[in-house]
């Protein structure tokens, strides 16, 4: 293997090892208790309001989790791998496959790899902004 193959190689391993840290942390959501709850720094008040209310941090942690998982799709692509978001999984069966103490809840699952040959297809039609788009 020459230099610059196993260069490439390495920076290959390094990336899909940043990609596999980056999935531990952005593919689920936290079940926290409220000892361990740390909202935001600047506004420790909030940790009361949370902790109070099972429903608004379960809520928060969804929504914020899609968010992340966007950003990981979005760091996966950007690394020259295709990504296919799964909605529709059986997410209890995940759960209790992955994380059985109940701690984590699976929000989405992810194929990763690398795209074949000409894997992709016309984009498919779209709503137009008229149509999705109402000002007040």
């Amino acid at each position: 293997m020459s230099a610059v193959s196993s260069d490439v190689t390495r920076a290959g391993e390094h990336r899909l090892s940043r990609l596999h840290e980056m999935a531990k942390h952005t593919l689920f959501t936290g079940a926290r208790t409220a000892d361990t709850l740390t909202v935001l720094p600047c506004k420790p008040e909030l940790k009361d309001v949370f902790a109070g209310d099972e429903d608004l941090r379960a809520g928060t942690a969804s929504f914020n989790a899609a968010l992340q998982a966007a950003y990981f799709i979005l760091a996966v692509r950007a690394q020259g791998l295709a990504a296919g978001p799964v909605g529709g999984f059986d997410a209890a069966g995940v759960d209790a496959e992955f994380f059985p103490d109940g701690r984590f809840h699976s929000v989405l699952v992810v194929n990763i790899g690398h795209p074949g040959k000409d894997p992709w297809i016309a984009r498919l039609p779209r709503l137009s902004n008229d149509q999705v788009v109402l000002w007040a």
